[in-house]
């Protein structure tokens, strides 16, 4: 034996190395065994949670939730479609989305019955407004107009838009009546006099709302 080298027969080297290398393999599936448990336990505890993801959101049954647990689980291996959890997450979607389907087909039928109705209000009121029109009733004219608004027909409708010229119109013939009643009655000449004046400036915008509606209607 020197001072840098050893020299010695086969018959022990040759046991020295087959104790070394065994002793390398042991070191290398120790390092291997920790190595592998720990991607295993990650892998593990990814997985885990995807499956947790699904079966919280399967029982909240909220679409949204399902749709992302499903698609989280394509982490999973096989997709995750053959866990009973990814198999039921599927069924409550399909039947979530049926709900929500089924719910907004209700909606849209009784959105189209509710205008169905408001339409069938509004072609009521339009024919009591013409009614109390031909009538020249204030009182019925009033609540013809006031059924107009209830069922929301628009105010520059034309209908409704002649319906309040004449209520203005009745009013002011009604209020010149009542005037010219009394300055009979009164028997006092000035009081007679405004009342004619004002009776010329009612048949005054009597005749011109008539020239109006003629040229409108031509």
């Amino acid at each position: 034996m020197g001072k840098t080298s050893v020299f010695m027969r086969t018959r022990v080297y040759d046991a020295l190395e087959r104790a070394r290398d065994e002793r390398l393999k042991s070191f290398a599936a120790t390092m291997q065994k920790h190595a592998r448990g720990f991607l295993d336990r990650r892998r593990y505890a990814k997985h885990r949670s995807l499956i947790n993801s699904l079966m919280l959101a399967t029982k909240t049954m909220d679409e949204a939730a399902l749709e992302k647990a499903i698609l989280d689980a394509g982490g999973l291996p096989y997709n995750g479609f053959h866990l009973k959890q990814m198999q039921v997450c599927y069924i409550v979607l399909q039947i979530r989305r049926n709900e929500i389907a089924h719910a907004r087909q209700n909606t849209h039928m009784q959105d189209a019955r509710e205008a169905l109705a408001l339409l069938r209000a509004q072609q009521r009121a339009r024919r009591m407004l013409e009614k109390s029109m031909a009538a020249r009733e204030i009182q019925v004219l009033e609540g013809a107009l006031d059924a107009t608004i209830a069922v929301k027909i628009k105010p520059t409708e034309a209908l409704v838009v002649q319906a309040k010229a004449l209520l203005v119109t009745l009013i002011a013939e009604r209020d010149l009546k009542a005037f010219l009643r009394q300055a009979v009655i009164a028997r006092d000449l000035a009081v007679i006099e405004e009342g004619l004046f004002r009776a010329s400036q009612v048949l005054s915008f009597l005749w011109m709302r008539m020239i109006k509606e003629k040229k409108l209607k031509n």
